[in-house]
């Protein structure tokens, strides 16, 4: 596979890792309101402001969760991501290749891929709608943190559902839209979120971003 199409590739990979590791949200395994963070599967769909449109299927458990997203660009083939949070990293798998890349999850979002919102980046509280059927609170939300470049700010619209580990539709101020659709709640196979055996690690590393 060409350093090109890679990049392609992990540009869009990136953008839907983003949608999980740094959503603002209720973080896996810990408790909100007295909660239970759920389990399950759900299809993902992100739909920029300009249009474009990707989807993946997901799948969520506590410190856990797994994305497979299947790539125009790779000549119909599919792309996985696992994010491990009680391992602090996560892989990006390349089956067709049979290798992977490893990202230290501390590097793109301090170590966790859920992070709660504490009660001083609560910018408003817009109310409650349903989403997918589960009743939502709609929340504007500001995350301060710290870019390759310095600090930066982040302001979503996110609406929550209760135990949900992610909010199940999130506006950026970018426009784009992360929607959970599909919903099917249980347990999730442990297998789903283990590094598969026969797969080689690739040498260096690739630039999320996309660039050079």
């Amino acid at each position: 596979m060409k350093r090109t199409t890679i990049l392609v590739i992990v540009s869009g990979v990136s953008l839907v890792l983003a949608s999980c590791v740094l959503t603002l949200a209720c973080g896996a395994g810990a408790e909100a309101g007295g909660a239970r963070t759920v389990s399950f599967a759900a299809d993902q769909v992100v739909t920029t402001r300009g249009g474009r449109r990707i989807v993946s299927r997901c799948f969520f458990a506590p410190e856990r969760v797994r994305i497979e997203m299947r790539m125009s660009h790779a000549r119909g083939g599919s792309l996985i991501t696992i994010g491990r949070q009680d391992l602090g990293k996560a892989w990006i798998l390349f089956p067709a290749m049979r290798r992977y890349q490893e990202i230290s999850l501390a590097k793109v979002s301090g170590g966790r891929l859920f992070l709660k919102p504490s009660p001083e980046e609560i910018v408003e509280r817009l109310g409650f709608e349903r989403v997918e059927g589960y009743r939502c609170e709609k929340m504007r939300v500001r995350h301060r943190g710290e870019g390759a470049h310095g600090p930066v700010e982040v302001v979503v619209t996110v609406w929550m559902a209760r135990d949900f580990p992610v909010p199940l539709r999130t506006v950026s101020a970018d426009g784009t839209v992360t929607e959970y659709h599909k919903i099917v709640m249980g347990p999730q196979p442990a297998a789903l979120f283990e590094l598969p055996a026969g797969y080689t690690k690739m040498a260096g590393g690739i630039p999320l971003s996309g660039g050079r």
